[in-house]
């Protein structure tokens, strides 16, 4: 299959991001390639305190072309907006109607964590086929995220992971390779440019 045929197959509706060790650097890296007109919203579980998410956003928003703000519960996605899970909950992704909206949910930790990337992975792998979901693991300790981008991968959707040399952690990405749940292994710097190829074709 060629390369634009497979990349409208698998072309996304909603881009998701887990990291954690390293994972503030590594956001910065693989976002500020995206243009202003990017076409599709991103959502990002990154492990860290709640004090810190506020932080974070701005500065994502500051070194990229597009804004990054802390999840609302019920808040609708909007293309080219990055959405940041909060340190202290769970973020899931639910369909309403044809459109997609954040649903912020209190619960144990998965993996230790809270906010899972898991949590987030897993909701998306539930709206398959029907939306389509671009899964990105970066830099990070533990396994958190592995599991969902299976399910992802197994659901048909298309799942990138960083590359041990380019990661300050190779744990959660790590675990995603040995699982079989990787279709591209990139090093930190081509991450950006596939998100783009990926979403070129809508």
């Amino acid at each position: 299959m060629s390369l634009s045929r497979q990349h409208r197959k698998t072309c996304p509706q909603i881009i998701a991001v887990g990291s954690s060790t390293g994972g503030p650097n590594a956001l910065a890296d693989i976002l500020k390639p995206l243009p202003e007109d990017f076409p599709v919203p991103i959502v990002i579980t990154q492990h860290m305190p709640k004090v810190f998410i506020e932080k974070l956003a701005e500065r994502i928003t500051k070194e990229s072309r597009l804004l990054c703000t802390v999840a609302k519960d019920g808040e609708v996605l909007k293309a080219g907006h990055i959405y940041i899970a909060p340190g202290d909950i769970h973020m899931k992704i639910k369909a309403l109607g044809s459109r997609l909206r954040v649903a912020l949910e209190v619960g144990e930790k998965v993996n230790h964590c809270i906010p899972s990337v898991d949590v987030l992975f897993d909701s998306l792998a539930e709206l398959s086929p029907r939306i389509k979901t671009l899964a990105v693991i970066l830099t990070g300790m533990g396994d958190d995220g592995a599991k969902g981008a299976k399910h992802l991968f197994d659901t048909h959707n298309h799942v990138i992971v960083q590359d041990k040399a380019s990661s300050t952690v190779w744990g959660m990405a790590g675990a995603a390779v040995h699982l079989g749940a990787a279709h591209d292994i990139l090093p930190l710097e081509s991450i950006g440019r596939r998100l783009i190829q990926c979403v070129e074709y809508r």
